[in-house]
């Protein structure tokens, strides 16, 4: 279930990058600033089209209650015994967010029997173009504790979370190469492993990279030297640069 739900949410995140672009009427493909909620409508649109590939057995949320997605993570309550005569009704703990507020995006599923719920199954959080690390982390931290609840009643349904946010690999002011790209990436990739991708007992945070886009200088000349047109070099950093889409999976160990 969760490597096509990865494929809708890149997407999702290209989506959403496009859509910025329109809506703020400015169609220069290098932005520096984005509307972050276009983000999450444009993944939650292509949820819609995952769970209609699954027949609409999921539930897809936005802005969903921190604290709902722990609790739902376990069954209500249940009937334990040895015969139908000796049963004890067990009830689940109470399970409370480390950071309260809400979530961008839950999918859940609707159980069957006397206590019926939506158990939760997947979190999502997402940004646009970010500058600092400071408020993912914190989004991390809240989807690996909510995996890391534990109850006598059952086992934590949570299968995978994730955080996605849209990265500017360049700097606007200064002419962007194919070097640049190389670099700026691994340096990117080596703070987001160091920053984002931490340990937490029972869950593993791992990373991967998707290019919304990519203008180096080699490409945006056609291979010719800057000196054999007739742009500055502003006008020429102001075309160039790269923009990366960054998933964050939260998964079990």
């Amino acid at each position: 279930m969760t490597t096509a739900i990865e494929k809708h949410i890149i997407q999702g995140l290209k989506n959403g990058y496009s859509q910025n672009l329109v809506l703020k009427t400015d169609f220069d493909t290098l932005q520096s600033t984005t509307i972050e909620y276009l983000f999450t409508v444009n993944v939650a649109q292509e949820l819609i089209k995952w769970n209609n590939d699954n027949s609409y057995k999921y539930g897809i949320f936005l802005e969903y209650d921190a604290t709902k997605f722990v609790q739902q993570a376990f069954e209500q309550a249940k009937f334990e015994g040895e015969d139908i005569f000796n049963l004890e009704l067990l009830n689940a703990d109470t399970h409370c967010s480390c950071r309260t507020g809400r979530i961008d995006i839950a999918i859940t599923q609707e159980t069957t029997g006397l206590f019926s719920y939506d158990k939760s199954l997947v979190g999502i959080e997402l940004k646009g173009i970010i500058k600092g690390y400071t408020k993912v982390a914190e989004d991390i931290k809240r989807l690996a504790h909510a995996m890391q609840q534990m109850d006598k009643i059952s086992d934590n349904s949570i299968e995978a979370c994730y955080c996605g946010f849209v990265w500017r690999l360049d700097n606007p002011e200064t002419v962007f190469s194919d070097d640049d790209y190389d670099t700026k990436l691994e340096k990117f990739k080596k703070q987001v492993a160091e920053k984002l991708c931490k340990e937490y007992e029972g869950v593993n945070v791992t990373a991967e990279y998707h290019d919304i886009e990519k203008s180096t200088v080699s490409e945006v000349l056609g291979g010719y030297d800057l000196s054999e047109h007739e742009l500055d070099e502003g006008e020429v950093s102001n075309m160039t640069g790269a923009v990366v889409a960054t998933l964050i999976k939260i998964s079990r160990k």
